[in-house]
């Protein structure tokens, strides 16, 4: 992930390496940010991020799926998830 300074946030991005844009998680930086995994595939582009909230942590993945022959809805399955943490997906879901 590369940084990005963003006034009182803290920035893990995945720019994409074609047609400019990228995705990327945005937390205020008084909040513990860990990358978990970043992925750029022809058919999705998820980066996942954990946050530790005092004794709790949770995951975060921002994902793009651009048009294409696969659905966003299939793509779902295959963006990071853990068992033992809460998850919040957010996604531009062009594949619909």
């Amino acid at each position: 992930a590369t940084s990005f300074n963003l006034r009182l946030f803290q920035g893990l991005v995945c720019p994409r390496n074609q047609k400019g844009g990228g995705v990327g998680i945005f937390a205020r930086s008084t909040l513990p940010l860990r990358l978990e995994k970043q992925l750029m595939t022809d058919t999705h582009e998820p980066i996942s991020a954990v946050i530790r909230l005092d004794t709790t942590e949770f995951m975060i993945t921002s994902s793009y799926f651009p048009r294409g022959q696969v659905t966003a809805e299939a793509l779902l399955h295959t963006v990071p998830a853990s068992a033992d943490l809460p998850h919040i997906i957010t996604m531009d879901g062009n594949a619909f």
